[in-house]
């Protein structure tokens, strides 16, 4: 896949990546978002002792869950074609 151009000043790429739906796993295609506050940082999504753990920002005022309501253009994420509209992943707060 290609990394699509960035669409403006202050958005972050975040990387594509395998998460559990129901009793199999789907791909979420990489996409460039906004971070919730300046400084914020994406930490990505990971597996560990076979458990999955959603991405998440960091930075000055903690941690903070993403919401992919943010994400709908889909221009931002895999030059258009990414799956669905960014939704059902329930990655914590704001879950859509």
């Amino acid at each position: 896949m290609v990394q699509p151009n960035c669409p403006g000043p202050g958005y972050i790429w975040v990387d594509g990546y395998w998460y559990p739906a129901r009793h199999h796993y789907r791909w979420h295609a990489g996409y460039w978002t906004m971070p919730p506050y300046a400084g914020a940082y994406w930490t990505p999504s990971y597996y560990q002792g076979g458990r999955f753990f959603g991405g998440y920002w960091m930075g000055g005022r903690g941690r903070f869950e993403h919401d992919h309501r943010w994400d709908h253009d889909r221009r931002f994420r895999d030059g258009g074609r990414a799956e669905g509209r960014g939704r059902g992943h329930g990655h914590g707060r704001g879950r859509d």
